[in-house]
């Protein structure tokens, strides 16, 4: 991988009529402020883009891959805040834990009266060391800011969602199980199986679906859907004792053991 840098100007060409977009700079001071344990970084590349950052490894080498830095805009759809896109850089190791957020452009209208809210002390500061499973809640897994709740919502969901597509595009060491009702050739998935897979290795693997429902100012629930007639998937979410009384239960409903899971997070 090339190890030149360290400017790149992402050029966005509107058509005729409507307004100008923001040429977007990211420079070598940008990478370095968020992934500051890095000694050189890649040029942008792979889908989804990224800057592949290298550090001292466990023998010395200075050639060893440490993590990556992407923008959130490479990661489309955008989140939107109150007035319009909010746009931030952010670094990740690689076992999926945030290392550092930059916020690289946004324009509110709550500026105004808020001055330069999203960069305030603390507000990305507190991201290092998160890992990307966590929920990040305004108020309960994250500091939110009184008066912008629209806005650091729109901010704190474009670094989860954009890290959990790099970290499922980049961070996967094994291939997801064979999803339930798949190819009957392939093995058989185990409790085991499962149990070895992080949360996000099983929602790519298609064993579980997911959807975020967004309510009035930006407050919402994260939905996890699972069919739970196969015993393997049941165990895991339930617990054998509890999926083992339910689909009692439901054997006396006269339902042939068709369970739907339903998660509610938020």
């Amino acid at each position: 991988m090339a190890r030149f840098l360290f400017v790149v100007t992402l050029l966005f060409l509107a058509p005729l009529g409507s307004p100008a977009q923001i040429r977007m700079e990211v420079d070598l001071d940008m990478l370095q402020a968020v992934m500051p344990n890095a000694h050189s970084f890649s040029e942008k590349t792979g889908d989804p883009p990224v800057y592949t950052a290298y550090g001292i490894g466990a023998d010395g080498s200075t050639e060893t891959e440490i993590g990556y830095v992407f923008l959130t805009s490479d990661l489309p759809p955008e989140e939107f805040g109150y007035s319009g896109k909010i746009e931030v850089l952010v670094s990740m190791d690689l076992v999926g834990r945030i290392i550092g957020v930059k916020v690289v452009h946004y324009r509110e209208a709550l500026q105004s009266s808020h001055g330069d809210f999203l960069r305030r002390p603390g507000i990305q500061e507190q991201f290092s060391g998160k890992h990307i499973a966590d929920a990040f809640r305004v108020y309960r897994d994250v500091e939110g800011i009184s008066g912008a709740t629209i806005s650091t919502s729109a901010m704190y969901r474009g670094i989860r969602n954009s890290s959990r597509r790099v970290a499922l595009a980049y961070l996967r060491d094994r291939q997801p199980p064979r999803p339930v009702g798949g190819d009957e050739t392939a093995p058989a998935i185990t409790l085991e199986d499962l149990e070895r897979l992080t949360w996000l290795e099983i929602l790519s693997s298609g064993l579980v679906a997911s959807m975020e429902v967004v309510r009035y100012e930006a407050l919402g629930l994260d939905l996890t859907f699972s069919y739970i007639g196969d015993e393997v998937l049941g165990n895991l979410l339930l617990g054998p004792e509890t999926y083992a009384s339910v689909r009692e239960q439901a054997e006396t409903w006269g339902n042939d053991g068709h369970l739907m899971f339903l998660g509610l997070d938020g």
